[in-house]
């Protein structure tokens, strides 16, 4: 692998990645999640006009952002965590694989398994046809902030305990764009905190081409106006890359003492003193 193209490179990675995906049993589940819960939302608001003005919109959001934080953050986050303490990325590297080519790898999966299963949740809803392609491209767009985040998260994680750490707040700064789909209720700072999310741009796009094609786009949604959606997306995107770049290096290991028991075997026994009498 040496001497192969960048490309060539990504390719491979690509492939053995999403193959590794789709025949984990733990990966196929958590597809199933966002398609569940989708489908359940889909029966709620099928109900009748009343339910369907205050739900839709909530239902949408849900349909844009669970595909990328459930399905995206276990494909990027969870899958490099593992890597890194399994020597993985030490064994690539001796066949001429980068850091920046394991990192594009990790992100073509993830947007693109994202994208689909975003389009599924959508078509569930009752989404027409004609729109899930542009929702498809809009959520690959948009989840791009998110799993560039997870991704540099995962480089920094040395077991799973790190990886839900990190889980955590990057899926709670994710899941804001929720409270915009409860605006007016929780005005105006449901639209403030959905704005400052990564995923604002994923959440308004898709809902706002669900609700009315491409051409609800200049008018936004969930309270999210077009030009918020692109500089919250730069600005995250910014902030992940530095995060990439700016991995924190090997803490310096102690040095232990000569003469310090703690540090001799069992089998040696605690050390004589070299006090003379």
């Amino acid at each position: 692998m040496k001497h192969r193209a960048p490309l060539q490179i990504i390719v491979a990675l690509v492939r053995r990645d999403l193959g590794c995906a789709l025949r984990n049993p733990t990966v196929l589940a958590c597809m199933l999640v966002p398609l569940g819960l989708c489908w359940f939302l889909a029966a709620v608001t099928a109900d009748g006009p009343a339910t369907v003005s205050f739900m839709r919109p909530f239902a949408y959001a849900v349909a844009a952002i669970f595909p990328t934080v459930e399905v995206g953050g276990v494909l990027t986050l969870f899958v490099m965590s593992e890597e890194g303490p399994r020597g993985t990325y030490r064994l690539m590297k001796r066949c001429g694989v980068r850091l920046r080519h394991i990192v594009a790898a990790k992100m073509t999966v993830g947007v693109l398994v994202s994208a689909l299963i975003t389009a599924a949740c959508f078509g569930l809803m009752g989404v027409p046809l004609v729109h899930l392609a542009p929702i498809g491209a809009a959520a690959a767009l948009g989840s791009a902030p998110t799993l560039l985040l997870f991704c540099a998260c995962g480089l920094r994680c040395a077991d799973q305990i790190w990886a839900n750490f990190w889980a955590g707040p990057i899926s709670f700064v994710a899941l804001a764009p929720l409270l915009g789909a409860m605006a007016p209720a929780f005005e105006p700072m449901a639209t403030l905190i959905a704005s400052a999310s990564p995923t604002t741009l994923l959440a308004g796009a898709c809902t706002a081409i669900a609700s009315g094609g491409l051409g609800a786009l200049n008018a936004g949604a969930l309270g999210i106006t077009p030009l918020a959606m692109v500089i919250s997306s730069v600005i995250w995107l910014a902030v992940g890359t530095l995060a990439l770049h700016c991995r924190p290096g090997k803490a310096p290991q102690k040095r232990p003492r000569r003469n310090d028991p703690t540090n001799r075997t069992p089998e040696e026994g605690p050390q004589q003193s070299q006090d003379r009498p």
